[in-house]
């Protein structure tokens, strides 16, 4: 299965500092690609990071590459949600990429499959 990880860089998770945040989502995330055996693709070979931390960045990368990828993971539902409230379509338009989205902060049996 292969997949692609989203960070979210502008949040606190319980009172932490955002680099601890950051630490926090990176080590979950890179368990939970361990554990599910998940290889992460890249889309720009530009990219600083092996994640993204900027979703219209990911749609970008997407729209180019074109390319149906197996999964999007996140840490949770709730750092996603600011996005994709405000831009709604865009979001839409990032689940339609991907077949599962997963992740860490709920139970994984619960994925969201799109159709």
């Amino acid at each position: 299965m292969n997949g692609i990880y989203l960070i979210n860089e502008r949040t606190s998770i319980g009172g932490l500092s955002r680099q601890e945040t950051i630490s926090l989502q990176k080590e979950a995330l890179l368990k939970l690609i361990a554990e599910r055996n998940i290889d992460i693709i890249t889309l720009n070979p530009h990219q600083l990071y092996p994640y993204y931390t900027n979703p219209h960045a990911l749609l970008f990368d997407l729209q180019k590459n074109g390319a149906k990828i197996d999964c999007l993971i996140l840490y949770s539902e709730e750092l996603i949600l600011p996005f994709s409230e405000l831009y709604y379509e865009r979001w839409l338009m990032i689940r339609s990429y991907f077949t599962v989205l997963m992740s860490v902060q709920s139970d994984i049996s619960k994925n969201y499959y799109i159709s």
